[in-house]
């Protein structure tokens, strides 16, 4: 074999091919797998042997299969591994399009080794590492000291390393990333033909790097290779280290309100998200690609200005998509209630929590001023770089009905004081511990930083404006107001 299969005393069970289609050789490219009698001996047959040293070849570049760690003991679930015990190799071997660099990755949506869900998405404004792997891929058991040496050396950073993990056991997984060190989040995909492992590669273990929009930068590279593209990459972007004054910079955000949107534009709005979300989807595509269709649609609408008539319209057809796809209510409700509740012209809901001194405090005890609320992160890159900004609103309006107020996804207090102190940042802030702490998740954030601007009246004005915008947004609201000016 020219892959090293690694057999152990205890089979288990033996996999046995029919000889006309278990070739990865065979015209169709397909091989099938029957695990339903055990062969005499203590060896594959030589036909058998051949077969799976092409699998072994394919799915880990010449590498080692750990058929305990793979197979839970040596036996195969054909219907986990390979839905139905077909395989199709030519298919595997071409990766889609969309995984090519220079393209924006798809998201990922799944739970992580202790089963909380969570997307890809939520890391934007990281520089993410997102690694294949598994305890039974020797090439990625040989990735793991290059991993440890990520963790140490971008601490503090906008480096991120995520996994998904193909290990059939979770008990393995958790066992490895104990041992070794690799404290990273992991999406669990419990086979090399899990879903996202489908949709994404054919090898183990696959590396992509992506930048902080989420653009597939690299997908090829390895060991101290990763760690060099890394480097590269923030030294590109500059990345301030920790304790590092900054200077605002030219916003290259313009400022443009939002608008009234035509019924007819709507309508084509609606249209266009129809046909996209009629394409067959499965409960994975639905909460994959569908939600990705259904934000951009509701992220578009954050920017204009809806009649309660075309709320209202807005909020039937997605009640509509809810009959189609119930698999997908949690998603399809947030987004409703973002249209419904988080959109230009609506009150904002209410906050309540801690501050980072551990004292209660709401949104509404703001009324009567303008306010501007931020969801950040000492994590994301885009978010210092609003830090600026920050500082300089501060200054401008400290004797204005002008307030800063701050919603922190770092899931240490510490680091949040410490930027907060660095930056100069004295503005009141809830700590929400993650991206999926309770507040973000009840305001349907899933980029950072998103920015709201609410007028007197606790009413949204504007949404995720950058920079000098969300400076000029404050500007017209006062314009607005005269008496919020020097009124302190």
């Amino acid at each position: 074999m020219r892959g090293r299969l690694r057999k152990r005393a205890a089979w288990g069970v033996m996999l046995t091919m029919t000889l006309a289609a278990c070739s990865a050789r065979t015209e169709t490219g397909r091989v099938s797998i029957d695990n339903s009698s055990e062969p005499a001996g203590d060896s594959l047959p030589q036909a058998v042997e051949s077969a799976l040293g092409d699998f072994v070849d394919l799915f880990t570049a010449g590498g080692t299969i750990d058929l305990d760690a793979l197979t839970a003991g040596g036996t195969i679930d054909l219907e986990a591994l390979t839905s139905g015990g077909t395989i199709d190799l030519d298919a595997l071997k071409h990766p889609p399009e969309s995984l090519l660099p220079g393209k924006v990755a798809p998201n990922i949506v799944g739970e992580d080794t202790d089963g909380v869900e969570f997307e890809l998405e939520d890391y934007r404004g990281n520089i993410v590492v997102l690694i294949f792997s598994g305890e039974w891929c020797g090439p990625c058991r040989e990735e793991y000291p290059y991993q440890r040496q990520m963790l140490e050396r971008y601490d503090g950073t906008n480096v991120v390393l995520l996994g998904v993990n193909s290990d059939p056991k979770l008990e393995t997984i958790q066992e490895a990333k104990e041992r070794e060190g690799l404290h990273y989040r992991t999406w669990w995909d419990k086979s090399p033909f899990g879903p996202i492992n489908r949709a994404w590669v054919s090898s183990w273990p696959s590396i992509f790097i992506l930048n902080e929009e989420g653009v597939i930068l690299h997908d090829d590279k390895r060991g101290e290779e990763i760690i060099k593209a890394v480097d590269e990459l923030l030294e590109t972007r500059r990345t301030r280290p920790p304790g590092q004054p900054d200077s605002p910079a030219e916003s290259a955000d313009p400022f443009v309100p939002p608008a009234e949107l035509a019924d007819a534009e709507l309508d084509r709005r609606l249209a266009s998200l129809d046909s996209l979300l009629l394409i067959p989807m499965n409960a994975y595509d639905i909460h994959d690609k569908g939600r990705n269709h259904i934000r951009t649609f509701t992220r578009s609408l954050q920017k204009t200005l809806l009649t309660p008539a075309q709320t209202e319209r807005v909020a039937g057809y997605m009640d509509e998509l809810l009959e189609r796809h119930p698999e997908a209510r949690r998603m399809i409700t947030r987004q409703q209630f973002l249209v419904e509740n988080l959109t230009p012209g609506k009150v904002s809901p209410n906050i309540a929590g801690k501050d980072l001194d551990g004292v209660e405090f709401e949104l509404a005890d703001y009324r009567g001023n303008i306010v501007v609320l931020f969801f950040t992160g000492e994590w994301c890159g885009p978010c210092r770089a609003e830090y600026p900004h920050q500082r300089q609103m501060l200054e401008r309006h400290e004797d204005d009905n002008v307030v800063l107020l701050g919603v922190n996804s770092d899931g240490e207090l510490d680091r949040v004081l410490e930027a907060k102190e660095r930056e100069g940042l004295h503005y009141r802030t809830w700590w929400d511990e993650s991206t999926r702490g309770p507040i973000a998740q009840s305001w349907i954030v899933w980029s950072w930083p998103t920015t709201y601007i609410l007028d007197a009246d606790g009413v949204i004005r504007y949404v995720d404006l950058r920079g000098d915008a969300i400076l000029q947004g404050v500007n017209e609201l006062l314009a607005e107001e005269p008496r919020l000016v020097g009124g302190r």
